[in-house]
């Protein structure tokens, strides 16, 4: 994706000891230092196509349906040991988050919402989920926090993804995707994308570990 230099569409948003600078035309973390952001007027699209909306939702109930049958059949030491990797993902991602806090990352996503309109939420991230991501998620979960998750899945909905409410993702910080509460396109500096990078070096074992105990596939059936 790819913006016209000087294209008049253009509206930027610029933050105290941000420098001008297209996030979009980097190659991220690479050489991008500040907070500023170019979005370009009506983009993303307002509706996806409804077939590909579709498509997203069934892709994303074959993850969670592989999720839920994984948690009702594991061992009860399988779980247990699944509840300890579950916990050390989140303190990890928790890690990455406190760097985001810090360098003023959050702050600044959340700001640039109105113009961008969660475009990395609505159209990107959603299309990396597993199964896997829906264990994480379902795991510290109630039954019923389930039954409504499983509900809102079933639901869809216009934004792209069908968790993305009104009100921003239904799911918790801790519930999250790796993918979903680590990233910061936007809003990132060389130093923020390999500190992310080595943490999530030290996700990856835990992932695949996981992926072990609990004999779930990598990716959607």
């Amino acid at each position: 994706m790819r913006f016209a230099k000087g294209d008049s569409r253009h509206r930027h948003i610029k933050y105290p000891s941000g420098i001008v600078k297209n996030p979009l035309d980097s190659k991220a973390g690479h050489g991008f230092t500040g907070l500023s952001i170019f979005v370009k007027s009506g983009y993303p699209r307002q509706h996806m196509a409804r077939r590909e909306e579709k498509q997203i939702g069934e892709t994303m109930r074959r993850c969670l349906t592989a999720a839920l049958n994984a948690l009702g059949t594991v061992s009860d030491r399988q779980l247990e040991i699944a509840g300890r990797r579950v916990g050390e993902i989140v303190t990890l991602k928790h890690r990455i988050e406190s760097i985001a806090l810090q360098k003023g990352y959050s702050r600044a996503c959340r700001d640039a919402i109105p113009v961008c309109r969660g475009w990395c939420c609505k159209t990107h991230y959603h299309r990396q989920l597993s199964p896997l991501d829906f264990f994480l998620a379902a795991y510290q979960m109630s039954g019923e926090q389930q039954a409504t998750l499983v509900r809102q899945i079933a639901a869809g909905g216009s934004s792209g993804c069908p968790l993305l409410l009104a009100s921003g993702c239904m799911l918790t910080f801790e519930q999250r995707p790796v993918c979903c509460t680590a990233a910061y396109p936007c809003f990132m500096d060389r130093a923020y994308w390999l500190e992310k990078e080595t943490i999530k070096k030290q996700i990856k074992p835990l992932f695949e570990s996981l992926l072990i105990d609990t004999g779930l596939p990598n990716r959607a059936a």
